[in-house]
């Protein structure tokens, strides 16, 4: 199984980049997320294989965000 986290400030794209994503079976959306702060503290936790983000957070700048993720979690794929 690989693992997702979704990073997106509008809910209505979050909730359609769930449905999109746990339609594939070797998927599993492990978190969504409104802004790069609550994503960052969950990846110190569980670090998933795949980040699917936006770079328009609320809360930080997108290469900010980036940067901050391949520090804490380097094995992890982003995807913007």
């Amino acid at each position: 199984m690989i693992g997702v986290y979704v990073i997106e400030r509008e809910q209505i794209a979050r909730s359609g980049l769930e449905v999109i994503l746990s339609q594939d079976p070797e998927l599993e959306v492990l978190g969504l997320f409104e802004n790069g702060s609550s994503c960052l503290e969950a990846v110190c936790r569980q670090a998933p294989d795949i980040i699917v983000t936006s770079l328009d957070l609320q809360d930080m700048a997108g290469a900010e965000f980036i940067k901050a993720l391949k520090e804490v979690a380097p094995e992890s794929r982003i995807v913007v």
